[in-house]
């Protein structure tokens, strides 16, 4: 069972969501930085599936406290919503990701074929 908090931004009091971080356009750049293909796969899953505590309101990830108290229904169908909102763009950036690499490297294998048919290698 996930912890339960207080926001300091919006006065939600419930159970905390575990947010995705998600997977940004940036991460594509990592594979270009000469460390090989192995560290930059762990890493570009390392950094795409983190999670952080964050309030299912209103997205506040700093000021959260501690909540002993009774979890409310509505609260509750907040953070169902958030969850599966979170899921939903998670889903969605690992897609995104998966294009933009996918885009990437037919455009180098094509680049390369092309170089190699002129004779530029």
């Amino acid at each position: 069972m996930p912890g339960r908090i207080t926001c300091g931004a919006c006065d939600y009091r419930g159970t905390v969501l575990d947010a995705h971080g998600g997977y940004k356009w940036w991460f594509v750049l990592l594979g270009f930085t000469g460390i090989g293909l192995i560290p930059v796969v762990f890493l570009l899953v390392y950094l795409g599936n983190r999670v952080h505590p964050s309030c299912p309101s209103c997205g506040e990830r700093r000021r959260l406290a501690g909540y002993d108290g009774d979890l409310s229904s509505q609260a509750q169908d907040i953070w169902q919503a958030a969850k599966a909102r979170d899921a939903q763009l998670f889903k969605r950036s690992q897609y995104v990701t998966l294009a933009t690499l996918g885009a990437l490297l037919a455009a180098i294998t094509t680049l390369i074929g092309v170089g190699v048919a002129q004779g530029w290698f």
